[in-house]
């Protein structure tokens, strides 16, 4: 064997190791993209939660990580770093556990990729700048305890569209909803103290018949509808609603502006991540077999052509050097 054509196979020999490594990382995502998102910590020791996310996502990648729920436990001072390493979680439902001293920490999930937020049962008040920066954050859960939000905490939300506070709200603080999406607001209690720049002044209030407070001047730059059903709390709200407060049929309160962010509210689901995003990832998995396909046909095409090339080129080599036989 020539070393043209030693080099021709060995050509060739490195296009099927490049074909076969294509695809070797296109199943890689696809086996990524269908891999267990969903992880579920039943209970756990307060400063040990962790250690139990860990047991309990197995051999999943945290990065793969896209719900995280946890059914009942007491989170400490500890346990609140864990959330920094969930760096692509978009739902988190702690509807059933406890914050130890009942607040949402300052920056808790600041400019992280969360969508779905249910807090635990317990809260009363959200630290400043919790989720500032979340741009994908469009659906809040809160119990009727909640009473405080802080300064920032939901700044430059864009997705948050619509928020429901509960009847013990009392302070919102300056710039808390500033730069968010908000174009609804519905207040089932009375009006609670508001910092600067607290929600956008672009914004509908929506309030009960009977509320007090709204006439004043920190109220009076926003265009407020009386429209809100009185006496309505979390505690009568059916488990398979979302609506905050009374069922679908006693309250006034727009049910597809509501669903979107619900204060008060009972977590829809606890077990997998949205519809939207199951097809997001069928789609890209289509995309990643196609994408692999296309590389092997292309890799073998180019693979015959050299070889066609290469057997041209030696056969007409051969002919020139062949002697015309002499008369």
């Amino acid at each position: 064997m020539n070393y043209k054509k030693k080099k021709t196979i060995m050509r060739i020999i490195m296009l099927v190791i490049a074909a076969l490594m294509i695809v070797g990382i296109s199943i890689g995502g696809l086996v990524s993209a269908f891999a267990a998102e969903s992880v579920t910590v039943e209970s756990f020791e307060s400063g040990n939660l962790y250690n139990a996310f860990c047991e309990a996502k197995g051999e999943t990648d945290q990065n793969n990580v896209k719900s995280f729920i946890v059914k009942t436990g007491t989170l400490s001072s500890a346990d609140f770093s864990m959330f920094g390493n969930l760096s692509s979680c978009e739902i988190i439902d702690l509807s059933g556990a406890e914050f130890e001293g009942g607040k949402i920490p300052d920056n808790f999930m600041s400019g992280r990729r969360v969508t779905e937020f249910y807090a635990p049962k317990n809260i009363t008040s959200i630290g400043n700048n919790a989720f500032s920066g979340c741009a994908g954050l469009k659906k809040l859960s809160f119990t009727d305890s909640l009473n405080t939000v802080g300064n920032r905490a939901f700044e430059s939300c864009t997705a948050l569209t619509t928020v429901v506070f509960p009847a013990s709200l009392t302070f919102v603080d300056e710039c808390a909803f500033r730069g968010s999406g908000l174009t609804d607001i519905y207040f089932y209690g009375n009006a609670p103290q508001v910092g600067s720049e607290a929600f956008p002044q672009s914004a509908t209030v929506h309030i009960t018949e009977n509320a007090s407070g709204f006439d004043s001047d920190e109220w009076n730059k926003y265009a407020i509808v009386k429209d809100v059903a009185e006496n309505t709390s979390v505690q009568d709200t059916p488990e398979e609603t979302t609506t905050f407060g009374a069922t679908a049929e006693e309250t006034t309160t727009p049910e597809e502006t509501v669903t979107e962010a619900v204060y008060g509210a009972f977590a829809e689901s606890e077990n997998t991540v949205t519809e939207s995003n199951k097809s997001d990832k069928t789609a890209a998995a289509v995309l990643i077999v196609i994408a692999a396909a296309l590389v092997i046909v292309v890799v073998v095409a180019v693979a015959a052509i050299v070889a066609v090339k290469s057997k041209k080129t030696e056969e007409n080599k051969s002919d020139d050097n062949t002697e015309e036989p002499k008369e």
